[in-house]
């Protein structure tokens, strides 16, 4: 479908290219895709496929070499190409900053302390998601990127985001510790903070930390469009 030509698509196609366009250069499940496009309808992933090959045939993509859709094997989908809202007549490409929350690393010998950074990183993604000037890119997209990880700004580059947000934590009896890191898509540290907290309520830490890491994003480093 090149630029001049129109093509017909039939509704569950076009809704299915609405919802990777609301999600672009974010890899989401074959999973997520058919729930929210199927709307909990039984389907079996080889609907999905036969929709995905129509869009393709549509912008004439390549799926060897993909310039639209990006097959990510046994993870799911990527809509590679950006993606332009037009208002009125004048098309105008709105690029709200995209940000990334990599799993939190649990430095402890505690086991039980893996939960607590993953709560913690899951209530941050949410907490951030609810800006309306980010784009923050899904749990289960950045859940693959846990240790051993690759370097920061491949992580940027696969991910299609222009800052991330790492941290570590680490418990010693009744008291934790907090590091967040922000940093830019080329590895460049933006800010970082440390919290020392007291482990009796775990779920008010955690929401204390991450609505102080919003506040900061928030405040510093946010493009208003």
């Amino acid at each position: 479908m090149g630029k001049g030509k129109t093509s017909r698509l039939k509704p569950m196609v076009l809704r299915l290219l609405a919802y990777l366009a609301e999600h672009p250069g974010e890899v989401v499940s074959k999973k997520q895709i058919i729930e929210a496009v199927w709307e909990g309808a039984h389907v079996t992933d080889d609907a999905l496929t036969h929709s995905i090959s129509e869009l393709r045939k549509a912008f004439g993509d390549d799926a060897r070499r993909p310039q639209i859709i990006d097959t990510i094997p046994k993870r799911g989908y990527r809509l590679i190409a950006p993606v332009v809202i037009e208002h009125g007549t004048r098309g105008i490409e709105k690029k709200p900053l995209r940000i990334a929350v990599l799993p939190f690393e649990n430095l402890s010998t505690d086991p039980e302390q893996e939960h607590f950074a993953n709560a913690l990183s899951d209530m941050l993604i949410t907490d951030l998601a609810k800006l309306g000037s980010l784009r923050v890119i899904s749990q289960t997209s950045v859940m693959g990127y846990n240790r051993p990880r690759k370097l920061l700004p491949e992580i940027a580059r696969e991910l299609h985001v222009e800052m991330l947000v790492e941290g570590t934590v680490v418990s010693s009896g009744d008291r934790v510790r907090i590091t967040v890191r922000l940093l830019s898509a080329a590895d460049e540290h933006l800010w970082a903070e440390i919290y020392e907290k007291d482990l009796s309520d775990i779920l008010t830490v955690q929401r204390e930390v991450a609505a102080s890491i919003v506040r900061e994003i928030k405040s510093n480093h946010i493009r208003e469009g």
